[in-house]
């Protein structure tokens, strides 16, 4: 495992130097043959990523070969074979070990639900599909396993698809600490852990949909008493 550092230095490494890995299929439009993140996630990541970090990501590209090279314990999920093959031979040509790294091909939402993950997780980010509601689907089941303490980064939250849903809530939740970020990705410190299934009353009580919170003691005096009024000044209107 290189220490930061070298961790730092990998990443002007690959991005000088690019893995082809979205060149044809769904994801062939990529301007430089691979979609990106800000280098500044790179660099967030980076600083995770310790010398035991077991992490997990959905997509692959950039990231993916960044993870290898640091040297963790890595799965990466992706819909393509041939973006796995793409990698395998970016890396096998450039000497980068995949030897810590598992590909679990298929759609992330078959594939997230019964995945083996007997370790609890550092790192997550949260880059594979991005049509509603596909990045609440993958947080909801990569960040399960995601310890207490642990990072989720969540790409592309300038798309409405993203942002409106899965960023607006993690935003209201107290579980989750937003550690870093810019306009387009942010990362959550996870302040809980276990299941994320929860009753809709909990998140209430939390404060996670306001608008929706139980009235105050006073609140509730004060609505008792303008229905009182309404009551009994409508009969006076109703005679004029």
């Amino acid at each position: 495992m290189a220490p930061l550092e070298e961790r730092l230095a990998a990443i002007d490494t690959v991005l000088a130097d690019l893995p082809p890995v979205h060149t044809s299929g769904v994801m062939q439009h990529a301007p430089t043959g691979v979609w990106q993140t800000e280098r500044a996630a790179y660099e967030f990541l980076a600083r995770c990523c310790h010398e035991n970090a077991v992490s997990l990501e959905t997509g692959c590209g950039v990231s993916t070969v960044l993870f290898a090279l640091w040297g963790g314990r890595h799965t990466c999920i992706t819909p393509s074979q041939e973006e796995v093959d793409r990698t395998r031979a970016y890396c096998g040509d450039r000497g980068i070990s995949l030897d810590r790294v598992e590909f679990a091909v298929g759609p992330s939402d078959e594939v997230l639900p019964t995945l083996k993950q007997p370790e609890l997780l550092d790192v997550v980010l949260v880059d594979g599909g991005h049509a509603f509601p596909l990045a609440i689907v993958d947080w909801y089941y990569a960040c399960q396993k995601l310890r207490a303490g642990g990072i989720a980064v969540i790409d592309d939250i300038q798309l409405p698809s993203v942002s409106a849903s899965l960023i607006s809530f993690l935003e209201q939740d107290p579980r989750w600490q937003r550690v870093g970020g810019d306009p387009k990705w942010h990362a959550y410190h996870r302040l809980s852990d276990g299941s994320l299934r929860d009753e809709w009353g909990l998140q209430v009580g939390l404060g996670i949909f306001p608008e929706h919170s139980p009235p105050s003691r006073g609140q509730a005096v004060l609505e008792r008493l303008r229905r009182r009024m309404s009551a009994r000044i409508r009969p006076l209107l109703a005679r004029r």
